[in-house]
């Protein structure tokens, strides 16, 4: 029997009650192949020192917060993750913000507040497929990379 797999969730968001509704609706889902382990901060630097010392497959911020935003969050913990996928969950953003956060951290997902359930689900489920296929592909070229030593030229 397979031993069920738990993927690590990082939640920041300056609102303790959204830290704990998205705690509460991630911690619930789950079946006998995966579930999810949520970890919340209302703090974005301390969720930065806490990914210095724990592994997270995904993330979900939100973009306004005090003393750091969003954008400067993903930054941060991009030099220490750069495998961790990201989602957004904000209730407001300006689009010129959007288009930065999109193109300088790669964001897998912009989800609105007050989210919908399935669209979260659906979001973080298909985020962490794009994730485990890119580090699949990942270590395959690096087997092929290694075995391309012992081929004639």
């Amino acid at each position: 029997m397979t031993e069920k797999r738990w993927f690590q969730v990082l939640v920041v968001d300056d609102e303790p009650g959204i830290v704990q509704a998205l705690r509460r609706e991630l911690t619930r889902i789950g079946d006998a192949v995966s579930g999810y382990a949520v970890e919340g901060f209302t703090d974005p630097a301390a969720a930065v020192e806490r990914a210095r010392t724990k592994a997270f497959d995904a993330v979900i911020t939100d973009f306004r917060m005090p003393g750091m935003n969003g954008l400067e969050f993903l930054h941060a913990l991009a030099q220490i993750q750069p495998d961790c996928v990201s989602l957004v969950l904000s209730g407001q953003t300006d689009m010129a913000s959007l288009v930065a956060m999109v193109n300088q951290t790669h964001i897998f997902s912009f989800i609105e507040k007050p989210w919908r359930e399935e669209v979260l689900l659906d979001a973080l489920a298909r985020a962490l497929i794009q994730r485990d296929n890119m580090l699949e592909q990942r270590r395959i070229a690096g087997v092929m990379h290694h075995l391309s030593d012992y081929l004639p030229d």
